[in-house]
């Protein structure tokens, strides 16, 4: 689907593209495919689209004529799930975006709202690109919000004790989740950075302010999550001493415990060894002496033990 930019926005067909004109559209993989040596592109940008590359970092790639790049896109509503890829040529009046995979429909959704984001007067590439970027960001500062609300209130849930069985589960999931979106705004960033360079001449200088503001952008976004990544690490230390300091307490307790035992074991094992002349044996209160005596012992400890606030 081709869209070219005059007096007007309409749709054409690959065969009437003017160079002299402003064209945007989406592309399938099959598509670019069959139409790749028509636009001039290289064979192994072609390629490089249909790899599986699990890696979410890309980077633009400059040619003479024209500049190519991959992305790969974040659904901050489901972070761990499925990612989009995209590809994208960038050209001398044309920028054309490669549906390479998309699950969520959304590749068309982003070059729509990159071409109703200015007035057709004032549409270039630049702003082109910049409003898909634009798209791209424009809900992950909610996204970014709620994991911070959600870390917030695992800290306030941990102050007061009340800690559930997947605690530790739920900390390693946001913490894969803030490796994720790091990553992808490095990746944003990477990709504002190399467009900025304008190594093929492509941009007007005065344009190149549209790629500093996507790479600003994603600086600001990567800041907040390296800032919750150090605060979901601060967590996870204090859920650690949480854990220590509990299993510290049954220890304490244990060790009272055996310890209240320690001098009745050494009555009783005295008092087993039943030696003829043992006088309590004949004693009429013998076993009442020495269960008293295993009572008074005890209670003198347990005493001792809250005098010293032991427990």
């Amino acid at each position: 689907m081709l869209y070219q930019i005059d007096s007007e926005i309409k749709q054409i067909d690959l065969d009437k593209i003017n160079p002299n004109k402003i064209t945007v559209g989406v592309l399938s993989l099959n598509e670019l495919k069959e139409t790749y040596e028509r636009l001039g592109f290289s064979k192994e940008t072609v390629a490089e689209c249909a790899l599986d590359i699990k890696s979410i970092r890309n980077t633009v790639d400059s040619y003479p004529l024209y500049s190519f790049g991959l992305l790969n896109i974040v659904n901050t509503k489901d972070i761990l799930g499925a990612k989009d890829k995209i590809g994208f040529y960038i050209a001398k009046n044309l920028f054309l975006i490669i549906d390479v995979k998309d699950d969520d429909k959304s590749t068309l959704s982003i070059m729509n709202y990159a071409v109703s984001r200015f007035s057709i007067g004032k549409i270039t590439i630049e702003r082109l690109i910049f409003g898909m970027f634009e798209k791209l960001l424009g809900s992950d500062a909610k996204a970014i919000e709620t994991i911070e609300l959600r870390i917030a209130a695992m800290e306030e849930a941990l102050s007061k004790g009340r800690i559930k069985k997947d605690f530790s589960t739920e900390i390693m999931l946001i913490k894969k989740k803030l490796l994720i979106l790091h990553n992808y705004y490095e990746q944003l960033s990477d990709l504002g950075l190399a467009l900025c360079e304008n190594e093929n001449r492509l941009f007007k200088d005065e344009n190149l302010r549209f790629f500093r503001m996507i790479t600003d952008r994603a600086d600001r976004l990567n800041r907040r999550v390296q800032m919750l990544r150090e605060d979901l690490a601060q967590l996870r230390e204090a859920y650690q001493s949480f854990l220590d300091y509990n299993l510290n307490n049954i220890m304490k307790i244990f060790t009272l415990i055996a310890t209240i035992f320690l001098p009745l074991t050494l009555i009783t094992s005295w008092y087993g060894m039943n030696f003829t002349y043992m006088p309590e044996l004949d004693w009429r209160y013998g076993y009442l002496f020495a269960a008293a005596l295993c009572l008074i012992v005890a209670a003198v400890l347990i005493f001792i033990f809250k005098k010293k606030k032991l427990f």
